[in-house]
């Protein structure tokens, strides 16, 4: 029940000695307590701050709560809203409870505590429990206000706290590895920034967002309607200009990650944050492994005895389009065949192609339209009328789209199988933007909320151990005697079981890291 929990407070010792200590607040007492005292309550767990403490409590118990509840997080699912440097502070637990406090002299001073500036009080700590659990039943009252309470601690809190709970033991590296290839990478950047710079008459240095725009609204690429991460990611360009920047961007959030890595570890101890997006996606941070190139993952080694397998949904976006559009032609392509593949032999000749293919297909999904589609097919050498002719046949998918572009303009809102819901920010006509913002929503957003779902059935299966989260895919470790099929058969069985559509044969196959 989630109106049945307690409040664990903490004071870190941030010299790593293991001296951390453990207060929990429980039938209006609070009361310091061992590790092993808390770690296997059956009620929600409230904190704030969760990972600063998380790793200390796995080393003393080798295992962690499974309830435990993130206040700064459960804030954050809330407003829906990406972290960025503007509104960093107000996710902050500060920022997010000071209104509970008359006198903010009191809440100064539980910081001060927090940090070791004053030595231990209980009655600031008393105080702060309480006020940590009216925030909580504030937050309780909105979440189901606005439909949010279900999604939340029936998928979001079991997938945190299996993540959390797979991430405490660390994830073994190769250091030597490491070493090579961040001085390997160093090379490349700059070998790329230069090629770039010489290519496209920009300075020396990692391209600016600013820059970039001013590029590609000098190429006729009409911004005001369009998002810049759009035109990069899906409209291909006759100079590979979208292409190029994607490179440059990937090898930079590389090298990035690589330089937050120190060299001397083996095992590294990432946080997780299962509301890293709009849509829901999950996220990993310090550090931020999933923006790795492949060719530099093979730093990931297992343990002994043990095997990495990386298993994936196959045309995972395109099996949910199908599911709510019921789209025949969809549903067809998408149970027998390689969609990308196939639009690629039949529009460009070639399976050569898939990569532009899938970039034209998803374009089209997300409402691109179709004079733009042919105009691109054009300059890559498609064929126009094979290619007006594919575009041409997922009529039940259009109508599906028109129907959810319609409804978010009327309702003024647009939701997932399980909440997630999206709202229109702007009165007034819809852009074609927030057009694509609300089937992506819909899209996206069901997709993570399957990924959750096959996450926690992931963690229930013996002896595996969850290394990395991606889009649609899970890096896992595994003994070496383990059928993967099982694995695979655990993804193919919740998105059946989620969606519910008996037309749909969903697929999950094993894939590549590397």
């Amino acid at each position: 029940m989630i109106n049945q929990y307690n409040i664990l407070l903490y004071l870190k010792d941030f010299q790593a000695k293991g001296n951390d200590r453990y207060f929990l607040f429980k039938d209006n007492l609070l009361s310091e307590v061992q590790a092993d005292e808390f770690i296997n309550l059956d009620s929600h767990l409230i904190t704030h701050d969760y990972t600063i403490i998380s790793e200390s409590i796995f080393k003393k118990c080798r295992k962690l709560p499974n309830k435990v509840v993130d206040i700064v997080d459960f804030k954050k699912f809330l407003l829906q809203e990406k972290v960025t440097e503007k509104n960093k502070d107000s996710f902050k637990i500060k920022e997010i409870i000071k209104d509970e406090f008359q006198d903010k002299n009191d809440l100064t001073e539980y910081f001060e505590i927090f940090y070791k500036k004053k030595p231990f009080d209980i009655d600031t700590y008393l105080l702060f429990a309480h006020k940590i659990s009216d925030r909580y039943e504030r937050l309780l009252a909105e979440s189901l206000a606005l439909g949010e309470q279900d999604r939340y601690f029936n998928i979001e809190i079991p997938c945190y706290n299996a993540l959390c709970a797979h991430l405490a033991a660390g994830i073994k590296i190769n250091n030597e590895k490491l070493k090579e290839y961040k001085n390997e990478i160093n090379y490349d950047y700059f070998k790329k920034i230069k090629s770039f710079s010489e290519t496209f008459n920009f300075m020396y240095e990692m391209p600016s967002n600013e820059s970039i725009k001013r590029y590609v609204t000098e190429k006729g690429y009409n911004l005001s309607e369009e998002s810049l991460d759009y035109v990069i990611e899906f409209i291909p360009m006759p100079d590979d200009f979208g292409k190029k920047v994607r490179e440059l961007q990937k090898i930079n959030a590389t090298r990035n990650t690589f330089l937050s890595m120190p060299h001397s570890r083996n095992i590294i101890y990432p946080s997780v944050d299962v509301n890293g997006s709009v849509t829901s996606r999950i996220y990993l941070k310090s550090p931020t492994l999933q923006n790795i190139s492949k060719n530099y993952r093979d730093i990931f080694i297992p343990e002994k005895g043990c095997t990495l397998s990386y298993v994936d949904y196959d045309q995972f976006e395109i099996g949910i389009m199908a599911h709510f559009s019921n789209d025949e032609k969809l549903i067809e392509i998408y149970s027998d065949a390689d969609i990308y593949l196939k639009f690629s032999e039949d529009v460009f000749g070639t399976p050569e192609k898939r990569k532009i293919a899938k970039r034209l297909f998803l374009s089209f999904t997300y409402g691109m339209s179709k004079e733009n589609l042919i105009k691109v097919v054009e300059e890559n050498q498609g064929n126009i009328r094979k290619a007006r002719e594919f575009f041409s046949s997922f009529k039940k998918f259009d109508e599906w789209r028109a129907r959810t572009v319609q409804q978010f303009s009327d309702e003024g809102r647009v939701e997932t199988l399980l909440g997630n819901f999206l709202k229109i920010k702007n009165a007034g006509k819809i852009s074609n933007r927030e057009k694509r913002s609300c089937i992506s929503q819909v899209i996206q957003g069901t997709g993570s909320l399957i990924f959750k779902k096959t996450i926690i059935e992931i963690s229930k299966i013996k002896d595996l151990k969850i290394i990395i989260p991606m889009h649609d895919a899970l890096l896992i470790q595994h003994p070496d005697d383990f059928n993967p099929d099982i694995i695979i058969k655990t993804f193919t069985d919740v998105m059946s079981d989620t969606l519910k559509n008996e037309r749909l044969i969903t697929k999950a196959s094993l894939g590549s890291f590397i």
